[in-house]
């Protein structure tokens, strides 16, 4: 059970990292509403798949709805923000500051009636700490800087989400849910695109010229990163998931962002990069 649990942490977290690289690849050419409504789409057919072949089909609607809505608009809200923040931040100072996201977690596990240890608080002060080593403070008039206030905002969604996750998980299965979150976001970003009327240009570039590999890569890894974060709840309180994932995707997105975008390694991202995974360190004892 414990192995089988450490093996969903690593699968959302790898995923994730490859995601990120493969939306800020995207994320170059294309609209937040167009990414996401392809690589939302495109999972659709794997969760029905998953949902129709499993065993497990109970659903307590009632109790599922309000959750599984609300999980819906804070998914919809931090996906948007994280692939605008790539369009305009660099991954390596941007991805780092989703590790506030376990610290989001502790503000509202009391809502959710889970206990807070009180090197819990000192860990997510850390984290903290350790984000403003990273990038200093933002300043609204820098593009670059309102890209990480974005990151930012989407950290609040993420650590929110991962406790709607785990409500929404005790009346549905993760198929379903899964197949939810996927339908009801591709539905609200094609509404997205009709409002602020993304052109149409844009969707025949996304499938006539598009880097399938990016498209591939992106909607399969969503698809794995999903899975392996659903799963893990089952092993796992939140905010250990999300400390856990967050201390590994602190190392993978700086590695990545110097592999893949030649950004640079300086002392101050490192220390900054420490300070953090010392934070989430402290932030998942319990």
């Amino acid at each position: 059970m414990g192995l089988l649990g450490i093996f969903y942490l690593l699968l959302c977290t790898v995923s994730f990292s490859v995601l990120d690289v493969c939306r800020k690849k995207l994320a170059i050419t294309y609209s937040p509403y167009r990414i996401l409504t392809l690589v939302m789409g495109a999972q659709i057919p794997l969760y029905a798949l998953w949902y129709i072949l499993s065993p497990q089909k109970e659903v307590n609607l009632d109790l599922y709805s309000f959750w599984g809505a609300s999980n819906i608009l804070f998914n919809l809200a931090a996906n948007l923000l994280i692939v605008r923040s790539l369009q305009i931040s660099p991954l390596s100072n941007a991805i780092p500051l989703l590790a506030l996201s376990p610290t989001f977690s502790l503000l509202f596990q009391p809502f959710f009636h889970i206990a807070i240890h009180p090197i819990q608080i000192l860990g997510g002060m850390v984290i903290f700490a350790g984000a403003l080593i990273l990038n200093g403070i933002p300043k609204l008039k820098s593009k670059v800087d309102r890209g990480l206030i974005m990151m930012t905002f989407a950290a609040l969604c993420c650590g929110i989400l991962i406790l709607l996750d785990r409500r929404s998980l005790r009346y549905a299965s993760i198929p379903f849910h899964g197949l939810v979150q996927t339908v009801g976001m591709t539905t609200l970003c094609l509404a997205l695109e009709r409002i602020y009327k993304i052109p149409h240009g844009e969707m025949n570039m996304s499938l006539k010229q598009a880097p399938w590999r990016y498209w591939i890569g992106a909607s399969v890894f969503a698809f794995t990163a999903g899975v392996g974060q659903l799963s893990s709840l089952s092993y796992f309180d939140p905010a250990t998931v999300e400390s856990v994932k967050r201390a590994m995707v602190l190392f993978l997105s700086v590695s990545f962002g110097f592999i893949f975008f030649k950004e640079p390694l300086t002392r101050r991202k490192i220390i900054g990069i420490f300070f953090m995974s010392l934070g989430i360190i402290l932030s998942s004892r319990h």
